[in-house]
């Protein structure tokens, strides 16, 4: 991890950004050579920084090109295309590349040992917490099945009350996202403990399959990112109680309520922060609330849900 961060920052971003080599002192040649230089008019642009630009050097207005919560062409052929930095840019392409490499490397190590956990239960170990465990009442699936149906429907309600302009078919999608990659991330993590996304495919895909709309590739990727998180957080904790003898569906409930506390709490936070502290989210705010992820946040769904990829990375593309 810490060789591939070392290869893209302090190499190939350098190279891309412009790198001029000096001359050798017994060269005949007077003047530097140049590996690359101004590769997607980076040199316009800071090297490292967590957002995008116009044709003026200045940050990149979102609203600028957005009616109704939709990409409007017509504005954005009229105001500017987007420019991302040179860190910005190759991140994105170190990212796309991760997705295939957890699959295959998940599927060629470790389809044996999947199929054969699906099969067994906790009766069929043998190890001494196991043992101990096997004395608690497991959580019936019923309450899976009760808990997702329930989260279901209520996601459904939320996409369509709220008008974000995805459909209920680019729903269930998103969930059938999380469902195939949750084993593969979850794995990963446990191994290495390096965690991975699936925000950037799904903001690849839903920037194909439903261009101009940034808010809907804003719940799409949310509902597919935050379910992987939330499924491999949660089969960390039960890990956490199973070594530490909590009764299985005692860690069940916990992790409801506790949910459902985060939820209220933060969206008071939230409200309050926006309501009460001046110039929130502004870059010269007095109290540095910036909010640099939102700004990431928001550039992603301008990117993949407004631009859209074809204009951005397919052939003959900017």
């Amino acid at each position: 991890m810490l060789g591939g961060f070392l290869v893209v920052i302090w190499f190939i971003s350098p190279i891309m950004w412009g790198v001029s080599i000096p001359p050798h002192p017994f060269s005949d040649f007077c003047s530097s050579s140049i590996l690359a230089k101004n590769v997607w008019y980076s040199q316009y642009m800071p090297m490292s920084i967590g957002i995008s630009f116009d044709n003026t050097g200045a940050q990149y207005n979102l609203s600028a090109i957005i009616t109704n919560n939709t990409f409007d062409q017509a504005k954005y052929e009229q105001y500017s295309p987007m420019f991302l930095p040179i860190t910005y840019a190759i991140t994105y392409g170190t990212i796309f590349a991760t997705y295939p490499a957890v699959v295959v490397h998940t599927f060629l190590w470790y389809r044996h040992d999947i199929v054969r956990q699906f099969r067994r239960s906790l009766k069929d170990e043998n190890d001494i917490h196991c043992h101990l465990m096997s004395r608690y009442r497991e959580v019936p699936r019923l309450w899976f099945i009760a808990l997702g149906l329930v989260s279901l429907v209520i996601g459904i309600i939320g996409i369509e009350v709220c008008n974000t302009g995805l459909p209920v078919w680019a729903f269930f999608i998103s969930i059938l996202f999380a469902a195939i990659f949750v084993v593969p991330f979850g794995i990963v993590q446990a191994i290495t403990n390096q965690q991975f996304y699936l925000a950037v495919l799904a903001e690849i895909f839903i920037g194909y399959v439903l261009p101009g709309r940034p808010l809907a590739a804003m719940v799409f990727k949310t509902m597919g990112g935050t379910t992987v998180i939330q499924a491999v957080a949660y089969s960390s904790d039960l890990k956490l109680g199973h070594y530490m003898k909590i009764p299985p569906r005692l860690m069940f409930t916990g992790q409801i309520l506790a949910s459902i506390v985060a939820l209220i709490t933060a969206i008071v936070a939230q409200q309050w922060a926006l309501n009460n502290i001046p110039d929130i989210c502004s870059p010269h705010q007095k109290h540095f609330f910036t909010c640099p992820n939102l700004n990431v946040f928001n550039t992603a769904a301008i990117i993949w849900g407004g631009i859209g990829p074809r204009r951005l990375f397919s052939a003959g593309a900017l």
